[in-house]
């Protein structure tokens, strides 16, 4: 018998289907004990409802509600949040900027990096003074939230619990409070397909040290190389052709026959594919730039030394995902100035694998294309830390002298069989889902029943047969969100 705890907090598809399939199939075993953190819509703010809006509330409880009458079992108890809210067990947060609340440490629950983890979409387009009050309220409920974990685990002997992707505020609080308890905890994420999901026990899913083990223990349990080598290989055809595969693809949109027009007049093309960096700097202290501040940091000074060399092209595919939003890393690339320097804009629909057969060098800042790189036989560079880095991926410089020799170098691609590792994982990992049908990567039924609320579903419908006038409808929402603050 198992006293075992879920927290189904984040009511997003597939994340929350996976945690009723989760505690759907836990609780066929009739001696197990399954208690459900219920959220009622007591948060100040929270992932899916930062500005704490009633009708949004309202709709994720909902959301809640309906699944649990479908999953209705006599061992599955609710534990309602509120109950124990009641209690205060926070202190104020005093820290006034993103470096210090990254500081902000409970025992071993990183509290400030995980507020940023949940904020970070907002702050890649807003200044801190604007997320204030939503980081002091993370702050005061993430607090709260990882004692109140702590306290239900000791009052009702909880042997093992279940969380979505322990990087953000609550969840992280939740999966910190089993670390301190040594008591095992389960990350649940996508896996490699849009019908399975990983689970990951104990360990971040972003945690650096442990992914080559998770890696190289997927490979080693098929012995079929052909087999695993035909899967990797597919993964990486399918990428270079813009279909998705184990996340949705930004490259869909990209003319394969298009590239710059001024590629051919130089004698070595060094392509640089930068990252969203709101992704990365508020994981955790592992992701680091090491020789350099920043991205931008280091994408300035490549550049600054490459003008020396009007032989040799620069061109910087910015990430599609930066498409229409307006950052301070985007200003930032706008204003480098190098006559061999060729920016290629979020939006336009050069092809990033074409340009990426064209290159010479590829450098990345943790972009996941560093790696498709070495599998198409191209040298490829990498300056932070990432969660390949410690596979034989790509070059490490450790000075950025050191990487500008590599650059002039007669650079050699890597050879490629840590990188069908990575195709192999990304493409075929995880467990298959028994209740949970997926359509897509979005959404599906949970034991035949579509969990959404009419409203939700209107939305996926618009998003998905009206795409251009939906993102539309998007930025002008951003907009009037954003004049509405000034």
């Amino acid at each position: 018998m198992s006293n075992i705890l879920f927290f189904p907090f984040r009511t997003y598809s597939p994340h929350f289907e996976t945690d009723l399939e989760l505690i759907k199939l836990e609780s066929e075993n009739k001696d197990n004990n399954i208690y459900v953190l219920f959220c009622n819509g007591g948060f100040k703010s929270c992932d899916n409802n930062f500005e704490n809006k009633k009708r949004i509330c309202k709709a994720c409880v909902n959301k809640r509600k309906r699944a649990f009458k479908i999953i209705k079992s006599s061992n599955i108890k609710i534990i309602d949040l509120n109950n124990y809210k009641k209690n205060n067990y926070s202190l104020p947060c005093n820290e006034h900027n993103i470096d210090s609340i990254k500081r902000i440490y409970i025992d071993s629950y990183s509290i400030g990096y995980s507020i940023l983890s949940s904020l970070e979409n907002i702050l890649d387009e807003s200044s801190f003074n604007d997320c204030i009050h939503i980081i002091h309220n993370l702050y005061f409920e993430g607090y709260n939230l990882y004692y109140i974990v702590k306290t239900i685990i000791k009052n009702y002997s909880i042997d093992k619990g279940y969380v979505y992707n322990a990087r953000f505020c609550y969840t992280r609080a939740f999966f910190e409070a089993f670390l301190y308890e040594s008591k095992p905890i389960y990350n649940h994420d996508r896996g490699g397909k849009y019908y399975k999901y990983i689970l990951i026990k104990n360990e971040m899913l972003h945690d650096i040290d442990n992914y080559p083990n998770l890696i190289n223990e997927f490979w080693d349990i098929e012995n079929n190389e052909l087999l695993k080598k035909q899967i990797a290989d597919n993964f990486f055809k399918d990428r270079f052709a813009g279909k998705p595969t184990n996340d949705v693809s930004y490259t869909n949109k990209q003319n394969l026959n298009k590239l710059p027009e001024n590629y051919s007049v130089y004698n070595k093309i060094v392509v640089i594919y930068d990252s969203s960096s709101y992704e990365y700097d508020y994981i955790s202290d592992e992701y680091t730039y090491k020789f350099y501040n920043s991205q931008s940091d280091g994408i300035n000074k490549i550049v600054d030394t490459l003008s020396a060399y009007p032989e040799i092209g620069i061109f910087l595919r910015e990430h599609p995902n930066q498409n229409n939003r307006n950052n301070e890393q985007r200003a930032n690339l706008r204003n480098i100035k190098a006559n061999n320097f060729h920016l290629i804009s979020a939006e336009s629909d050069i092809s990033s694998y074409t340009l990426l057969t064209k290159a010479n060098v590829v450098i990345t800042f943790n972009s996941t294309i560093g790696i498709e790189a070495t599998y198409w036989r191209i040298p490829s560079i990498l300056c932070s830390n990432s969660i390949y880095e410690k596979l034989n991926i790509a070059y490490m410089p450790s000075s950025h002298d050191e990487l500008i020799k590599l650059i002039l170098s007669d650079l050699k691609p890597i050879p490629i069989e840590d990188t069908l590792k990575l195709g192999y994982y990304f493409s075929n990992s995880g467990i298959n889902y028994k209740y949970y049908t997926p359509k897509d990567l979005h959404g599906g039924l949970f034991m035949g029943h579509d969990l959404e609320g009419l409203k939700n579903k209107i939305i996926k419908l618009f998003r998905k047969y009206f795409p251009s006038i939906f993102k539309y409808l998007i930025t002008i929402k951003k907009y009037l969100s954003n004049f509405k603050k000034k």
